[in-house]
């Protein structure tokens, strides 16, 4: 709304007055549209940074060190690939049963 509509001076200003007053009522900040868009992207890819982390420490407790390549393709695994590893992982008992998996996710 902050971009449709253009206030005068003197409007503006007690818009703002307003907006800061309701802030300090309410305890909680304004966000605009576009901010409340980009938290939920920042949440949504934290999460999905967090998963990814758990997963490879989860397979590097049940089958050792991973490479730096195989790393990388797990890294490059979308988040739908990810989550299906999360279930599969469960059935691994080697490194290379994770390395076929990987493979045939190409």
């Amino acid at each position: 709304i902050e971009w449709i509509v253009n206030l005068p001076p003197e409007a503006e200003l007690e818009y703002q007055t307003e907006l800061a007053q309701l802030q300090q009522e309410e305890s909680m900040p304004y966000l605009s549209a576009i901010e409340r868009t980009a938290q939920a992207r920042g949440i949504e890819q934290g999460i999905e940074q967090e998963r990814r982390s758990l997963i490879r420490r989860q397979l590097t407790r049940k089958l050792g060190t991973l490479s730096a390549e195989v790393l990388a393709q797990l890294n490059a695994l979308s988040p739908t690939h990810l989550e299906e590893l999360s279930e599969a992982l469960l059935d691994f008992d080697r490194l290379e049963d994770l390395q076929t998996w990987l493979d045939s996710m190409q």
